[in-house]
């Protein structure tokens, strides 16, 4: 007779608890309301200083850029031109004859451009009338030119 081996199984429970933290809609209390309403409006009140910010900051780039590219095609116009426009001393010739101004580089005495005098121009200043008296008295004697007798 052989004896049989009893078994002993240790079976492990069917339910097992574990803690685990999920997030889970909660009624807020009274106070709690208070402190997100607080909350809220120092957001608001953050998001507005940092949009303006935005802008502003934004808006210094943009005119940073404006101005780079206005260099950008100065420098470009002069490389495919091989000339760039730069100040430049010139003298303006008024004759009134004419009515005209005649404008030349003082640099080299090429004529830049005429035009018909503006309104304000084809009147002398007394400073250019004098100007004009002394320097044709001054033509008149080195030429040789006889000037009319005037009483003392």
């Amino acid at each position: 007779m052989t004896k049989k081996k009893e078994k002993t199984e240790t079976r492990e429970p069917e339910v097992r608890k574990k803690s685990v933290t999920l997030d889970l809609p909660c009624k807020l209390k009274k106070d709690e309301i208070v402190e997100r309403k607080n909350d809220l409006l120092k957001k608001l009140d953050e998001r507005d200083k940092v949009s303006l910010e935005s802008k502003t900051v934004a808006s210094n780039f943009r005119a940073q850029l404006k101005v780079l590219d206005n260099k950008i095609t100065q420098i470009r116009s002069a490389l495919r031109t091989d000339e760039e426009k730069r100040p430049t001393l010139c003298d303006q010739h008024y004759d009134w004859k004419k009515k005209t101004v005649t404008v030349y580089r003082a640099d080299t005495g090429a004529r830049v451009h005429e035009r018909a005098m503006h309104k304000n121009e084809t009147q002398k200043t007394v400073d250019e009338a004098v100007e004009d008296a002394k320097s044709k008295k001054a033509t008149q004697k080195k030429s040789g030119d006889v000037l009319p007798m005037t009483r003392k």
